[in-house]
């Protein structure tokens, strides 16, 4: 059984640099709005 994990940014450190989008596994980190969050806008 797979384990559910979140994505989690702290937005405080985030500087929208893209390497969490472009080294995500899964794809569910994107860069918006000058900040990363998960995909879906969560």
């Amino acid at each position: 059984m797979l384990s559910k994990k979140l994505a989690a940014v702290d937005k405080t450190q985030c500087v929208a640099c893209g390497v969490c989008e472009n080294t995500c596994p899964l794809g569910v980190v994107k860069v918006r709005r000058g900040c990363c969050v998960p995909a879906g806008g969560y």
